[in-house]
């Protein structure tokens, strides 16, 4: 093998290890309809143990799940529904991490450290109001 040959592929195994690395700490995002024609009023209340915000007495959302590489920040937010709507940030094992539920809002909004990598679930739901919102999130991976 040629010196240029073999520098050149230890030059791109090099950038295809580095490129995760270097790819978690850029901030990711997403935008997600939701749909909640079911309304659940007992549904609300920041922290309420066990279960938190979202987590009433109806069946719960699916939420949608959002995987972080590493710790950081994340801001989540819901729009464009009237009336009531709730929003939680919850581990893989389903434990409250933060949420928000404000009357009444034209947004709800969560900013919050994430202290490890990990599967989150960002549920968004309907506690008085109409049945659709939009859902956003912002990551920014830092300590």
């Amino acid at each position: 093998m040629n010196k240029t040959l073999l520098l050149a592929t230890t030059a791109t195994a090099c950038a295809a290890l580095l490129a995760p690395a270097s790819a978690a700490r850029e901030p990711n995002s997403g935008t997600v309809s939701v749909n909640d024609p079911t309304p659940d009023p007992t549904g609300g209340g920041i922290g309420d143990p066990p279960t938190g915000i979202c987590g009433g007495k109806l069946p719960a959302e699916k939420g949608s799940p959002v995987k972080l590489a590493s710790a950081g920040k994340i801001k989540v937010d819901i729009s464009g529904f009237q009336g009531d709507w709730g929003l939680a940030i919850r581990d893989s094992s389903g434990k409250f991490v933060a949420g928000d539920d404000v009357n009444p809002p034209a947004v709800e909004v969560v900013s919050t450290k994430i202290k490890k990598a990990g599967t989150y679930l960002l549920q968004a739901c309907n506690l008085g109001g109409t049945p659709v919102a939009t859902l956003k999130w912002t990551f920014t991976p830092g300590k």
